[in-house]
């Protein structure tokens, strides 16, 4: 269930000003390294294809966050029609885990002009 930012009223922005990160930045680098290397125990284990682990990581990070974000700001809109969260959460875990599975595109192959959105 996606509960880890959804206590709070509003999305987290991250302190750009700041020389070194905030104690709540570093716990969520700390949580990305985490991140990281679990994707490279899947590649390890042949549950992934091998790849740019950063970049698997940071898919499955963004996909997470971005429905946090979403949970927070939209959860009060009466006319946004919201499928039950646990069913929206499980879909959107199972189909970025499809993509990974396919793999991912390289860093190169996304710079690729063929690529670039319209």
């Amino acid at each position: 269930m996606v509960t880890f930012g959804t206590p709070w009223p509003a999305p987290i922005a991250c302190n750009d000003d700041a020389e070194a990160p905030t104690s709540s930045e570093r716990a969520g680098l700390d949580c990305f390294a985490k991140l990281v290397a679990a994707v490279q125990r899947c590649i390890d284990a042949e549950q992934l294809p091998p790849g740019d682990t950063g970049l698997y990581a940071q898919i499955a990070w963004t996909s997470i966050h971005g429905l946090t974000s979403s949970l927070i700001v939209m959860k009060d809109d009466p006319h946004f029609p919201w499928a039950p969260r646990e069913q929206l959460l499980g879909a959107m875990v199972n189909n970025v885990m499809a993509g990974l599975e396919a793999g991912a595109p390289s860093r190169a192959a996304l710079a690729s002009p063929s690529l670039a959105l319209a």
